[in-house]
């Protein structure tokens, strides 16, 4: 019999835990499923015990037994299905793998298709198999493996609490399977006995324990508040039983119940028990709170105590603190994380934002559970996972005047239980409070920050803008030295001394790059002027400027080496850079003399091309230089680089001006002579042409003895002849405007007159070339102030020209009147206006790059449209005297023209 009890103690706790589970959360399949597998278990725990005392039915209970293990297999598979929370519908497969299949194999196993038949042998049970015990077998292990796969799967892809829960609940289930299976299937298999099944029930103790501890110390199936109430009470009362019985003992013993009825025995237990409640009660709470957590507080005290303490906090980190420790202390919180920002943007920030309250877990998952399928189920599932995710029990909205200005994230409890309602009351009292407090403490912290921030600024601007005026003022001195000087040595020795003097360093020497035959040196070019430089610089033998090197000679020399590469060397030593042309011991010297313990090169260079270098003697060492120091610097030698390239590029144009203006007053003597000799052979020649001309002409109009062969030569003789008498006039009009010698008659005189006899003179010639010249005047004209002569010369050049040019169509002459000089220059030193006079032709035109030739002297355009045939005879110089006559008149003379569609060419004279 008492192992009846035991197994009634352990099927009776097995169902108050199912029903406990049940009743708090019905909605919920996890806790339904639960529900299932407790009672297939208890289903399992009966049948098991009266298959083996169950009379003339065994073999009924025994098939049952069996029954009851393909409900339970099947019931834990759909646990661990279910308990995945992200699983919310089942698929027909799903169900029919969980539901149809297990119907029909406990309908067969009601049958003899596992268990055929039962022998009973007094002391044991001998049972016959059927075919399906091997199916039954695989049925099983099947579910069984299944559902212990699928929790095991989620234990290794969650954490935090679910871990946990998973954990404990996985050990549980694996100790009472293992426990079952090895007793009524292992056994039974390997000896053909079924002596040990009836301990198989006994298993379910583990998954009793470890579902207990999960449901209380890790929130599994949300019921462990109830659990750790019920589990209180019980030892309540059984401190009360044990103390009862002792009352009742020692009275038994010490009163005579003859004289002393029971009644007053039992009033006095009670009213000991009355009197002994207060104590007994919170010294339970005090002993139990380890593990069950049933120790209490005053909220009114806890609001209290906080106010006191963040009302007179300022600083933000104390005031979290405070409120930190007071929660863990009185509410045994694991976990509080401040997010005080309104830069949020996740689920839980956004419900706090609009709804301004404190959301709970627990009450969260409850809510979900009893609604429908909407948008606002979904927004809570998604703030469920949130927190889930990041182990968070409670959200506490911080509210200030502004609203919501960060959250309070609380953990869990250490027993991980439920937050009560005195909880939940205290928080929302303080999320008002904290809001103000934590708002005016950031107010303080930000206000307190700028002060800190502004004065840093101020002092780094301070600082900086010293750094700037000092930089300004380095680099204004070394402006005005560029502006001021151009001698290279000048310059340089003004820049050195700016080193010392201004930029607080010990001086600098300056070595510039030279060429000679061929050769690149490096020559010292000035050193400071400070008194130390100075007595240093008697010691030498000879001037500082005579010392050089060639460049390249010591590949080691810093010198060479910042120039090569381009980048500063620091150094300690002299010898690193005058060695040489300085001897050992001369470096030394110097290096004693000038206090020059750390110095520094410095490329000196523009545009990517070297000049030289400069070498500061510093007060530290180059490494331990500020930043400022190193861009002052920097800046210098960028200055410095341009200086110098202007001085010198000053001195090579120096030079060659000098050389320039030597070559040119030699040009201008042979100039001189040129002219001088064009005039005289002009002058010469053309007298004799002038005789040879007429010759010509009387042997042309002799009648008698001219054949027509000698009449022909004595033609192209005479037209060569006064080609070539043009030509000398051509070479003697334009030696004469080079020398100023040609002067002018101007009178007031009738334009037109003179531009009609040119039009009539050469418009035979035109004629004979196929060419239409014409002369169109649009409006009455005033006398024009002209040199007759040389008017009509600019007449026959162009108009000339014209003719010589155009092979085909028309030439127009127009005479206008216009009161500015051309159509380029609209003001006009004339008064009277100007007479303008256009030659239009319909030749080829000239090519834009071409026009700007026209004008100058022996020009001549050999190539494209401008050259009818090969007709080029000339001195280019008609264009050229026409331009210079048209001036001397106090006019202008330009031209427009577009490839193939001619040319037109125009003059000005002022009006008299």
């Amino acid at each position: 019999m008492s192992f009846f009890y035991v197994l009634s103690i352990i099927a009776i706790s097995n169902m108050l835990l199912g029903a406990l589970v049940l009743s708090r959360g019905g909605r919920n399949k996890i806790n339904r499923a639960f529900f299932l597998l407790v009672v297939f278990t208890n289903a399992w725990i009966i049948s098991n015990y009266l298959a083996e005392f169950g009379g003339s039915n065994i073999l009924l209970w025994n098939r049952l037994t069996f029954t009851s293990v393909i409900f339970l297999s099947s019931a834990f598979a759909y646990f661990a299905k279910v308990f995945n929370r992200e699983v919310k519908v089942l698929s027909l497969f799903q169900k029919q793998i969980y539901f149809t299949v297990p119907l029909i194999v406990s309908i067969l196993s009601l049958t003899s298709f596992i268990v055929v038949d039962i022998e009973s042998n007094g002391a044991s049970v001998d049972l016959t198999y059927g075919p399906g015990y091997v199916v039954f077998i695989l049925y099983f292990l099947f579910y069984i493996v299944a559902g212990f796969y699928l929790l095991f799967r989620q234990f290794v892809t969650t954490t935090g609490v679910t871990h946990e829960q998973l954990k404990y609940l996985f050990a549980g289930m694996l100790a009472s399977i293992l426990f079952g299976i090895s007793t009524n299937l292992i056994f039974p298999i390997a000896t053909g006995s079924h002596d040990l099944s009836k301990f198989g029930p006994l298993g379910v103790t583990f998954l009793i324990v470890a579902t207990t501890y999960a449901i209380l110390r890790h929130r599994l199936l949300d019921v462990r508040l109830a659990i750790r109430a019920g589990i209180f009470r019980l030892i309540f009362v059984a401190v009360y039983g044990i103390i009862g019985i002792f009352l009742i003992s020692i009275i038994s013993n010490s009163i005579d119940f003859a004289t002393f009825n029971i009644q007053t025995v039992v009033f006095i237990t009670l009213l000991s028990i009355v009197l002994t409640y207060p104590f007994v009660d919170k010294t339970l709470r005090n002993a139990t709170d380890s593990f069950l957590f049933q120790r209490e507080y005053n909220r009114q005290e806890l609001l209290r105590k906080l106010g006191r303490g963040i009302t007179e906090s300022i600083d933000i980190e104390d005031l979290k603190a405070k409120i930190r420790d007071t929660l863990v202390q009185t509410m045994r919180i694991e976990k509080i994380e401040f997010h005080l920002s309104t830069d949020q943007h996740d689920y839980v920030w956004n419900e706090v934002t609009a709804n301004h309250e404190l959301i709970v877990y627990d009450e969260l998952r409850r809510k979900i559970d009893s609604m429908q399928d909407s948008p606002q189920k979904i927004r809570f599932e998604r703030v469920r996972e949130q927190m889930h995710n990041q182990e968070i029990a409670v959200v506490m909205p911080v509210v200030a005047s502004e609203g919501v200005i960060g959250t309070i994230l609380l953990g869990e409890k250490s027993g991980r239980d439920a937050f009560t309602s005195t909880d939940l009351s205290a928080l929302e009292t303080l999320m008002f409070q904290a809001g103000v407090a934590i708002e005016n403490a950031q107010l303080y912290s930000e206000t307190k920050q700028f002060n800190r921030k502004l004065q840093a600024e101020v002092k780094e601007a301070t600082s900086d803008l010293q750094e700037r005026n000092r930089r300004l003022t380095v680099l204004r001195q070394l402006d005005n030295i560029i502006l001021n000087t151009l001698d290279v040595k000048d310059m340089a020795q003004k820049i050195v001394d700016l080193v010392s003097w201004e930029m607080g360093f010990g001086g600098a020497l300056m070595v510039l790059r030279e060429t000679e035959n061929g050769k690149e040196y490096l020559r010292a070019i000035a050193m400071s002027s400070t008194p130390i430089f100075n007595k240093a610089l008697k010691i030498l033998p000879r001037k500082l400027t005579d010392y050089r090197i060639e460049y390249g000679l010591d590949p080691s020399n810093l010198i060479f080496k910042a120039m090569k590469e381009r980048k500063p060397y620091g150094s300690k030593t002299f010898r690193d850079l005058y060695v040489p042309p300085l001897s050992l011991k001369v470096a030394d010297i110097l290096q004693t003399l000038t206090k020059s313990d750390h110095l520094v090169v410095y490329p000196l260079s523009v545009k990517g091309r070297s000049l030289g270098a400069t070498v500061f003697s510093l007060p530290r060492p180059y490494e331990n230089l500020t930043l400022n120091d190193r861009e002052l610097i920097e800046s210098f030698m960028d200055e410095a680089g341009i200086a110098i390239e202007n001085a010198q590029l000053y001195d090579q144009l120096e030079d060659r001006n000098k050389e320039l203006q030597g070559k040119n007053k030699e040009l201008e003597a042979l100039d001189r002579m040129k002219d001088e000799l064009v005039s005289v052979a002009s002058h010469e020649l053309r007298t004799p042409m002038t005789s040879i001309k007429s010759y010509l002409w009387m042997g042309l109009h002799r009648e008698e003895n001219l054949s027509p062969r000698m009449k022909k030569y004595l033609e192209r003789a005479f037209l060569s002849s006064e080609r070539m008498i043009n030509l000398v006039n051509d070479m003697l009009s334009a030696s004469r405007l080079e020398g100023r010698r040609v002067e002018l008659k101007l009178e007031a005189q009738e334009v037109l007159g003179h531009v009609k006899a040119v039009v009539d003179d050469l418009r035979v010639r035109a004629k004979e070339q196929g060419l239409k010249l014409t002369l169109k005047r649009t409006q009455e004209l005033p006398l024009g102030l002209i040199d007759k002569e040389r008017y009509v010369e600019i007449l026959y050049n162009l108009i000339g020209n014209a003719i010589k040019y155009t092979s085909q169509g028309s030439i127009t002459v127009n005479v206008e009147f216009n009161e500015y000089k051309s159509i380029d220059n609209l003001d006009t030193n004339n008064d009277c206006g100007y007479i303008w006079v256009s030659v239009v032709d319909t030749g080829q035109g000239i090519a834009p790059e071409d026009l700007s030739r026209l004008f100058k002297k022996f020009s001549k355009l050999e190539q494209g449209s401008f050259v009818k045939t090969a007709e080029t005879g000339g001195t280019g110089l008609g264009l050229y005297i026409t331009k210079g006559l048209v001036e001397l008149h106090g006019g202008s003379v330009w031209v427009n023209s577009k490839v193939g569609q001619g040319s037109t060419f125009t003059f000005s004279v002022p009006a008299a």
